[in-house]
């Protein structure tokens, strides 16, 4: 039976938190540490998908995560696929195959959130039970199973659709008993979030990824906006760094385990998981940064905590 571990966003959206990235390299890291690993995520809203030879359409960034870990991308990895076409209208793509098309408007689609949706307790089962069967088999055949969260990690308030929003989240991580480390892009969301959740879930947290030290606007307006040189720039983030997941943990209810520092591979590259796009990653370009930025985030994140974690 495969070891587990869950990346889930903090914040109110979870959209932009970096999940996807976070996943896809630790899967490349744990496939460099001689491990058979797969990437996981139950829910992802998402139009740009990928196709295998079979037809078969998932979430592309399951299919970048996979090739991240040096393995054949498999619909299994994200049974559930939400696919927005745009003008309120959406697929439902379960383990590969459409089984519904419909039109929306995003008004009615609130209200049916809060007052319940015919027929939404039957499908909800029936994506679960796609859901446990995809992840067993996965777990079955892998070392460990990266399981991204979609969304945040808890959002309440809006009947049937937090249920569903909670699948590939909490509901996930409790199928695998994995534990759960929140992404962040800020300390505040991390903390925030952690007591938002119920006191079940509190314990299910271990731990807090933070995402990004340097945005890449910011850098950007310092070196070329500004004319600051470089290296007084570089110099200015390696005196940060020391004492900066120090003065971040005081007050924090769990471990700070690193961050994903600024990777400027990744200003070459689309976003990895957008929720509505007309641009992919191209597997080759992402094939030769996977490995170099892999090595940078290797050095600023506790791998080893992470490996305790999982009981290895």
């Amino acid at each position: 039976m495969a070891r587990t571990i869950s990346i889930q966003a903090a914040g109110v959206t979870g959209t932009g938190v970096g999940k996807s990235l976070a996943v896809a390299l630790l899967c490349r890291i744990f496939s460099e540490d001689g491990y058979k690993v797969a990437p996981f995520k139950a829910l992802n809203l998402t139009n740009v998908t990928y196709r295998d030879e079979e037809g078969r359409e998932f979430g592309y960034s399951q299919a970048l995560q996979a090739v991240a870990a040096g393995i054949e991308p498999d619909y299994r990895m994200n049974p559930f696929t939400p696919k927005p076409l745009g003008n309120g209208e959406f697929e439902l793509i379960l383990e590969g195959r459409v089984v519904e098309r419909y039109k929306i408007s995003p008004l009615r689609l609130l209200k049916m959130g809060i007052r319940g949706i015919a027929g939404a307790e039957d499908f909800y089962n029936q994506v679960m039970e796609s859901v446990r069967r995809c992840l067993q088999y996965l777990m079955d055949r892998y070392d460990i199973v990266c399981i991204e969260g979609s969304g945040p990690s808890k959002l309440r308030g809006i009947g049937v659709l937090s249920k569903f929003l909670d699948i590939p989240n909490m509901e996930t991580a409790r199928l695998a008993s994995a534990p759960v480390i929140l992404l962040a892009n800020n300390i505040d969301s991390a903390i925030a979030t952690y007591h938002y959740l119920p006191d079940e879930e509190k314990n299910m947290i271990k731990g807090v990824i933070l995402n990004r030290f340097m945005q890449r606007d910011l850098e950007r307006e310092i070196t070329e906006d500004m004319g600051i040189p470089r290296r007084i720039l570089d110099y200015g983030i390696r005196r940060a760094e020391k004492g900066w997941i120090k003065i971040l943990s005081r007050g924090m209810p769990v471990e700070i385990i690193g961050y994903i520092p600024y990777l400027e591979e990744l200003s070459k590259i689309p976003d990895l998981d957008p929720l509505f796009s007309d641009r992919k990653v191209d597997m080759d370009l992402w094939r030769q940064i996977v490995p170099k930025i892999a090595k940078k985030v290797r050095k600023k994140v506790d791998i080893g905590r992470i490996y305790r974690l999982m009981g290895l």
